[in-house]
């Protein structure tokens, strides 16, 4: 199909459509579809906005329709490509891609400089399709040639694209028969050129891959071969940057009886190189690393070989100029690792020596099966430092010796452990001088006894710390002793427990202006006290506690005292068999805070009394809980004075009642409860009256707001019977309006709404009524001034479904009808556009059976003499489309 004019469009966005339709006009099913069709479609019919729909459908429109309704959405949701060029998209499911026509002249004729070519021939037949696309945009030339042919042998595509100035061209071309698949690619990018060339062949025997990639200025190249066959693959990278070069070489070879890798990194100035070169087999595997960095030298060689009997690791690293393979002068760094492991042992050996001025490191590991040996030694000067570590374990012993000496002003430490099967002995040793701080730590653990002996002592005027642990089957003992001066700090532990006794003693003491802390506790099997005395001065405070628990009651006593400006809490509690008793008085000044709770728990009832009262300016509140077998009741009250509040809520349950007033009562036969709110100034009310009985429920609720005055009132009522719900909401001011009323009835559903909104007055009126075999449903919208009406009625029976819609639209009046039927077989459906002036009328009527699918199509443009008359009708066995176009003259 040729052209005559291509209007210019604006991309919109991705829009949300219904069954109501964001644009009034529709094709649908177009077979060849694209965005030049659905331009010239909807530019012959003067409309400003075109959409594409579901890949496959024209939509036109001289407006978006409701945009509260008709939303705009990502433009991923519109993902469908066009059934005529899959490189455009046309919308999604319920989804339109939008755009505006803008005319390319004032006449709508297009200028004879400007040349745009479309021509897609689309061919199917039972063993063959063929599809041809050929796009042709000037000046300065942009071609594209798309050619796809499928046959059940061999499927064929080539495409061309081409574009200047200061070209970009690029070349595809792909075929497959039943034993062959080849695909070419050639890109080509200037000025200062890119050149990407792609080549893939694959046969049953073999599949070979060419990739070569070419940038420049100051050059780039990629070179990658794949070769693949049943027994063997290889492939070869070959990378090169310039300027100041960087080379990397890849070769990889694999068969069934090897495989082969081989690295090569190349990078200067300043040179880095390296060589890996690495080798499988079943029997073993080899692998050689090679890193050398200059100025100034740094090797590093790696050589690891693997066997089923052992494997071998030999690393050597060389740093510093004037070097020979083992060492560095001057300046020297030499490191030395070997690795061997075999089925019955394992040994690696760590050798380094650094200098000026000496660094010597040198590490040996042995493992055999009955033991292993690790030795560390570290040497270091000047003013030295020297730490020897010796590890030996065997199947029955493990012993660790380590010693460390550092001079100048001294620090010698020496740890020695050894376990044997039946023993565990640790031995700590530390000095540090000047003016010192030794460290003596002793543990012992035999099957009877655990002992730990720490001794430290810290100078100038002094640290002492003691502490001694001892463990037996029958007993324990811990005693800690602590002691710092000056200003004094004394704190002594001592924990005793035998099988029929336990003791804790607890004395410190801090100074200067005092604090004591003294804790006694004894436990024996009928009787356990604890005491805790806490003294501080200035400013006071004082926390005697008392515990103590027999066999038949238990007594708690807590008084703590603080002042400036007092703080005074008592906490008494006594608990027996038969009874549970707590008291506490909190008492805070000044200005005044009291809280006095009182807690009594019998096996009849329990009881809790609370009082909060602050001041000045009162808040008082009470709570009073008393529960019983069968009953439980709570008062509450509060009251702020001073722009008061007050709040009164009760609540009782008993096994027949359960009742809670903030006003409000609840009996077995009737609930009630009324909520009174009032905020002010500006005035905000809102009153909840709740009334149940067993055979109604009754809700009134109003709210009113002012300034600028809101009203809601809203009157629910059930019945067995019926179900009624009244809601009236006004706002001002330039007012709006809306009632809803609802009744619902075994058989019958009825809900009328009406919203009215002016200045430009907007009004709506729906009803819906429904019956357990119809539902019927009318809508009617009326816009002024400049009037706009719009009428839907929906009739649903259980074998037919009708739905008629009228809109009508003045100033140059536009009109457009829509009747659709549904029966179980059938469904029809005609609309009628009418515009004026200079009339334009378009008629369309669709008609679907089970074996056929009828459409006609009618449009007809006075001011042009246009008429253009299509007629689609399907069977199962054909398909027929008739078009008929009629012109007097052309636009001008």
């Amino acid at each position: 199909m040729q052209y005559d004019f291509f209007p210019e469009v604006e991309y919109l966005g991705c829009y949300v459509d219904d069954s109501n339709r964001m644009l009034a006009y529709r094709e649908w099913n177009i077979s060849c579809l694209t965005l030049e069709y659905c331009k010239q479609s909807c530019f012959k019919r003067k409309d400003m906005y075109l959409g594409l729909q579901d890949s496959n459908a024209c939509l036109c429109g001289n407006s978006l329709g409701d945009p509260g309704v008709y939303q705009k959405k990502n433009d991923s949701e519109c993902n469908l490509p066009c059934t005529g060029n899959i490189s455009q998209i046309c919308g999604g499911f319920w989804r339109n891609s939008v755009y505006e026509l803008i005319p390319t002249s004032p006449t709508g004729i297009m200028t004879s400089e400007t040349t745009s070519v479309f021509l897609t021939t689309k061919l199917t037949m039972p063993s063959t399709s063929t599809m041809t696309t050929t796009e042709q945009i000037t000046p300065s030339t942009s071609t594209i040639t798309t050619t796809e042919q499928t046959m059940p042998s061999s499927p064929t595509m080539t495409t061309t694209e081409h574009t200047t100035p200061a070209s970009s061209t690029m070349t595809i071309t792909k075929q497959s028969t039943p034993s062959t698949s080849s695909m070419t690619t050639t890109e080509q990018i200037t000025p200062l050129m890119s050149t990407m060339a792609t080549r893939e062949h694959t046969i049953p025997s073999m599949s070979t891959m060419t990739t070569t990639e070419h940038t420049t200025p100051a050059s780039s190249t990629m070179t990658t071969t794949e070769h693949k066959k049943p027994q063997t693959s290889t492939m070869t990278t070959t990378e090169q940057t310039t300027p100041s070069t960087s080379t990397m070489t890849t070769t990889e070879l694999t068969t069934p009886a090897f495989s082969t890798v081989t690295i090569t990194e190349h990078t200067t100035p300043s040179t880095f190189t390296m060589a890996t070169t690495g080798q499988t087999t079943p029997s073993m595997s080899t692998m050689t690393t090679t890193e050398q960095t200059t100025p100034s030298t740094s090797l590093m060689a790696t050589t690891k070989l693997t066997r089923p009997a052992f494997s071998t690791m030999t690393s050597t690293e060389l740093t510093g100029p004037a070097s020979s393979t083992e060492r560095t002068k001057p300046s020297t760094a030499t490191m030395t690792t070997t690795d061997q492991t075999r089925p019955s042992m394992s040994k690696m050996t760590n050798t380094g020596q650094t200098t000026p001025s000496t660094s010597t490191m040198t590490t040996t590991e042995h493992t055999t099966a009955a033991s292993s040996t690790r030795t560390t030694t570290e040497h270091t000067k000047p003013q030295m430092s020297t730490m020897t570590t010796t590890e030996q374990t065997t199947t029955s012993t493990s012993t660790m010796t380590t010693t460390e000496l550092t001079i100048s002003a001294s620090s010698t430490t020496t740890t020695t452990k050894q376990t044997t099967p039946s023993t565990s002995l640790m031995t700590t040793t530390g000095l540090t001088t000047p003016s010192m701080s030794t460290m003596t730590t002793t543990g012992q653990t035999t099957p009877s006894t655990s002992l730990m002996t720490t001794t430290k002592l810290t100078r100038p005027a002094f640290s002492t710390m003691t502490s001694t642990d001892l463990t037996a089957p029958a007993s324990s003992t811990m005693t800690t002793t602590e002691r710092t001066k000056p200003s004094t700090a004394t704190m002594t532990t001592t924990e005793q427990t035998t099988p029929s006794m336990s003791t804790m003693t607890t004395t410190g003491m801090t100074t200067p202006s005092t604090s004591t802390m003294t804790t006694t506790g004894q436990t024996i099997p009928s009787t356990s006290t604890r005491t805790t005395t806490e003294h501080k001065k200035h400013q006071t405070s004082t926390m005697p506690t008392i515990e103590l628990t027999t066999s038949a009651s238990s007594t708690v006593t807590t008084t703590e005292q603080t002042t400036l400006s007092t703080s005074t809490m008592t906490i008494t509690g006594q608990t027996t068999p038969s009874t549970s008793t707590m008291t506490t008085t909190k008492q805070t000044t000044p200005s005044t805070s009291l809280m006095t709770t009182t807690k009594l728990a019998r096996p009849a009832f329990s009881t809790m009394t609370s009082t909060e009262l602050t001041a000045p300016a009162s808040s008082t509140m009470t709570t009073t809980n008393l529960i019983k077998p069968l009953t439980s009741t709570m008062t509450t009250k509060e009251r702020t004075k001073l722009s008061t509040a007050t709040m009164t809520t009760t609540e009782q349950t008993t096994p027949s009642m359960s009742a809670m007033t903030t006003t409000g009562q609840t009996t077995p036969s009737m609930s009630t409860m009324t909520t009174t709110g009032q905020t002010m100034p500006s005035t905000s009310t809102r009153t909840t009256t709740e009334h149940t009985k067993p055979q109604t429920s009754t809700m009134t609720t109003s709210e009113q707001t002012t300034t600028s005055t809101s009203t809601m009132t809203t009157t629910e009522l059930t019945t067995p019977a019926s179900s009624t719900v009244t809601t009236t909401e006004q706002t001002t001011p330039s007012a709006s309006k809306m009632t809803t009323t609802g009744q619902t009835t075994p058989s019958n559903s009825i809900m009328t709404t009406t919203n009215q909104t002016p200045p430009s007055t907007l009004t709506m009126t729906t009803t819906e009524r429904t019956t357990p075999s119809t539902s019927l449903m009318t809508t009617t919208k009326l816009t002024r001034p400049a009037s706009s009406t719009m009428t839907t009625t929906k009739l649903t029976k259980p074998l037919t479904s009708t739905m008629t819609t009228t809109e009508q639209t003045t100033l140059s009046t536009s009109t457009m009808t829509t009747t659709e039927l549904t029966k179980p077989f059938t469904s029809t459906m005609t609309t009628t556009e009418l515009t004026k002036p200079f009339t334009s009328t378009m008629t369309t009527t669709e008609q679907i059976t089970p074996s056929t699918s009828t459409m006609t199509t009618t449009e007809q443009t006075m001011l042009s003499s246009y008429t253009m008359t299509t007629s689609e009708h399907t069977t199962p066995a054909s398909s027929t489309m008739t078009t008929t176009e009629h012109k007097n003259r052309r636009l001008q």
